[in-house]
């Protein structure tokens, strides 16, 4: 059976960048020569974004024609609500995207690709970013991981949140704990402000939290 290969435009890629993104893929073997087929279909203004599953070995014409004319992969969108544990997170991706709920969780406390996110964590527990997502069909296990944790790792990088962090003198995985300690006490967002004071004051003086969720 032939083999394909999947490759990802994004909205508003050059097609220089299309181009080497096809070489990088060993879709294409040589660059100029696609350039020189593009002439002929104005590829360069009429390549659609989306996700495309290339046939191996196919002649530069039709590859052309797949992109212009061909439809790229569908998107599903996937809400993931806030506080959901891992397993059901899981369960939920199964659900909508049909993924393997065990190699999932396998993944969530695999040691070697937790390290490969630049991690230092047993699970990726708390560590995925709640939120509603595009995901294109057939999005493997370890994309849908490296997608939520890169949208968790945007919000540590802005200015404010590291600044607060080192006003705190805490780092993600201790605030991320707290969060998650917070979130276990209320799910009544305007009472977080009021449940987080008392545990940083309690920190601040060397206290015990005494917080129910850390039996959880």
């Amino acid at each position: 059976t032939s083999k394909s290969i999947l490759i990802d435009i994004q909205q508003g890629s050059t097609f220089n960048s299309i181009i080497d993104s096809l070489y990088e893929k060993r879709i294409i073997s040589s660059k100029i020569k696609l350039k020189l087929a593009s002439y002929l279909f104005r590829a360069d203004k009429n390549i659609k974004a989306g996700r495309y599953e290339i046939p191996d070995g196919i002649n530069y014409v039709k590859l052309l024609k797949l992109l212009i004319d061909g439809s790229p992969k569908n998107q599903k969108l996937v809400t993931i609500q806030e506080g959901i544990w891992q397993n059901k997170l899981a369960e939920l991706l199964k659900n909508e995207l049909g993924i393997n709920e065990q190699k999932f969780l396998q993944l969530s406390n695999d040691k070697n690709f937790i390290k490969y996110l630049n991690l230092n964590v047993s699970s990726l527990e708390g560590y995925l970013l709640p939120e509603t997502y595009y995901f294109y069909e057939g999005t493997t296990e370890e994309d849908i991981l490296k997608k939520l944790y890169s949208e968790m790792k945007k919000i540590f990088s802005k200015k404010d949140v590291v600044d607060q962090m080192k006003y705190l003198n805490m780092d993600q995985n201790q605030i991320l704990t707290m969060a998650s300690i917070i979130d276990g006490e209320s799910n009544i967002i305007h009472e977080f402000k009021r449940i987080a004071g008392v545990y940083y004051n309690r920190l601040k003086n060397n206290w015990k939290l005494q917080a129910d969720p850390t039996i959880q």
